[in-house]
């Protein structure tokens, strides 16, 4: 069953979270669900006649995660490598924090939603909750 699940990882579900820090933000609940429908399956078959009824404790039998908690992790990684990156970095604009806020990268302003749920101010947003030690 390990190397089913290597498998798994290795050559099917890469596809589905392939560019993830691109497209996760726009992603609607629906089409979120969707894609995690397509773990939940997998996941069944990969199992067979141990499989539960429990989402989660097929997880935890195979020791992953749910494919959107790893999709905020890739967008946390690809954010930690932008902020490395001399060239790429500039892409955000990096302020040093006043003490109302504390962010320290500016999160563009947004008239419309679309714009709101693209990449760059998404990032942004992460790299102020989660990466302030990484700036």
């Amino acid at each position: 069953m390990e190397y089913i699940v290597k498998t798994y990882k290795l050559r099917v579900r890469i596809h589905v979270e392939q560019h993830a820090p691109l497209w996760m933000f726009s992603l609607t609940k629906a089409w979120s669900d969707k894609i995690e429908r397509f773990q939940k399956t997998a996941l069944y078959i990969i199992l067979g006649k141990h499989a539960h009824r429990e989402y989660s404790r097929n997880l935890a039998t195979l020791n992953l995660k749910p494919l959107e908690q790893r999709r905020l992790t890739i967008a946390k990684r690809f954010a930690a490598k932008i902020l490395k990156h001399p060239e790429h970095r500039k892409i955000f604009n990096i302020v040093k924090p006043n003490t109302r806020s504390g962010n320290r990268i500016e999160v563009p302003k947004c008239r419309t939603k679309r714009y709101k749920k693209s990449t760059v101010p998404a990032l942004a947003n992460i790299i102020n909750r989660e990466l302030k030690d990484k700036i």
